[in-house]
């Protein structure tokens, strides 16, 4: 499969426009998350918006997915959110395949460990992957920054 290319990008919106080309607005690689403490901490994604481009090298079916993976996990284990669909590849698509997605919601949790607050931040690294047959073509980083913000002060009274 050393033919086939891909790009995957993560972005707010991704739609189709009328001529066939695709609209692809507000990407990004890494989502800030500000709170008071650090400890338990949370975000959601309520459906992170996927851009994926292919050159394909055959015709046939595709087997492609897209994984949500913690990189501080080893490679073996299982992705956080896996998303999976089918590629019809034809003369006429052969040369470009474009898709856009929006994965399922998923959350993001921190722990309860009381030293999470000695830090002001910290910083979970993720990759999103395109994989065509079960094999990486392209993947993009995403970091989920979480910042701890004090408390606004009181007005004085």
């Amino acid at each position: 499969m050393a033919a086939l290319g891909g790009t995957i990008i993560l972005c707010d919106h991704v739609y189709q426009a009328n001529g066939g080309k695709y609209v692809i607005a507000g990407t990004y690689t890494t989502v800030e998350v500000r709170c008071p403490t650090l400890r338990r901490a949370s975000h959601a994604f309520n459906g992170l918006g996927l851009y994926t481009r292919l050159r394909p090298e055959r015709l046939g079916a595709l087997a492609c997915e897209a994984h949500v993976r913690d990189e501080s996990q080893p490679p073996w284990t299982a992705p956080l959110l896996r998303c999976n669909w089918e590629a019809r590849v034809t003369e006429q698509n052969i040369r470009l395949l474009e898709f856009a997605l929006t994965a399922p919601g998923f959350v993001i949790q921190l722990g309860d460990e009381p030293g999470l607050d000695e830090s002001p931040e910290l910083t979970l690294r993720y990759a999103v992957e395109l994989r065509v047959d079960g094999e990486v073509i392209a993947a993009t980083p995403l970091d989920l920054r979480f910042l701890r913000t004090p408390p606004l002060a009181s007005p004085a009274g």
